[in-house]
Order: C-alpha cells, then structure tokens, then sequence
C-alpha cells in the first residue's frame, strides 16, 4: 500500500493504477471480516450461553469496548506506521484474535473467546477508519463517494455473514 506516484488531481483521473482497486478491495474484505467477528456470536446465542457459560451480549460490548480503545491510539499509530504497515498490524490482529477464539479447550473456553473478541476488536479501526486516508490520497474526486460506499458496506455484508453462516454451520 504505497501511495501512487501522482503530481495532482488531474493526473490521477488520467493515470489508471490497479493496485488501488486491489487494495480497494482488500480494506472492503477486511472490514467484512471484522463485522462477521464482531457479531458472530450472536446468531447461536443459546450455544455459546449452554456450552461456555457467557451472554453473547457480554462478547460484543467487550469487542466494541476494545474497538472504541484501539480508534485512540491509532493516529499515532498511522503517523509513525504508514498505512500500508498499520492495515497490515490490523489484519493480523484480526487473524490472531480469531486463532485465539478458535482454539478452544473446554477448561478455558471462555477466556479464550473473550481474549480472542477482545484482541479482533482492536484490530478494527487500524483498516475501517483508515479508510478515508485511503481514499483522498489514491482516489480522485468523482470516484471518492462509490469507493466510500465499498468500503464500509464491507463491514455490514460481514455483519449480515455472521447470521446466515453462524446459523448454518452450528448445531446443537
């Protein structure tokens, strides 16, 4: 994720890059993602309540609670990183919450999951709400608002993911 090599506004509407539009992509996967994690759990509810012992509403707080602590310190993280290394931070942290949570023994379950919500929950704003920065340094102007769009549509998609495939691929 290096910013392209344009001079100005009109030689970026005459310059085609396809990096931008795989990265475009990429950032958009990556918020589907993170809303498929974040609400998960929610879909098998009475599961998660009968086989580990915790309220799938605790879960989501504790992801978004990590998720509003992680938007704070991501400024500076996106000063001193650059945004390709700090989408790059986020994505694994996605990926390592997810390995935690997924990896469960029935003697810490329940810690495991809430460690591996709570660890993908930071992982959010390091790819959503650089968004923005992505799109004015290697969008023009007519072409911001549909890349807006893609981009945080990515993580409703996710959402609506969790539901349908949390649903079908669990059972009691």
């Amino acid at each position: 994720l290096t910013t392209p090599h344009v001079q100005n506004e009109q030689s970026m509407q005459k310059e085609v890059y396809i990096s931008r539009y795989i990265n475009l992509l990429l950032v958009s996967f990556l918020n589907l993602l993170n809303g498929w994690t974040c609400f998960s759990i929610a879909p098998i509810s009475e599961v998660a309540m009968k086989t580990l012992g915790i309220q799938p509403e605790s879960v989501v707080v504790l992801f978004l609670i990590a998720n509003v602590c992680a938007s704070f310190i991501l400024p500076p993280v996106l000063g001193r990183l650059g945004l390709r290394r700090t989408i790059l931070l986020g994505s694994l942290l996605l990926m390592l919450g997810n390995m935690i949570k997924s990896s469960t023994s029935n003697a810490i379950a329940a810690w495991r999951v809430l460690t591996g919500f709570f660890i993908s929950g930071l992982s959010g704003p390091f790819y959503h709400q650089t968004a923005p920065y992505l799109m004015s340094t290697w969008f023009p102007k007519h072409e911001r608002v549909i890349v807006n769009r893609i981009i945080m549509h990515g993580n409703q998609i996710g959402i609506g993911c969790s539901f349908v495939f949390g649903t079908l691929l669990v059972s009691e």
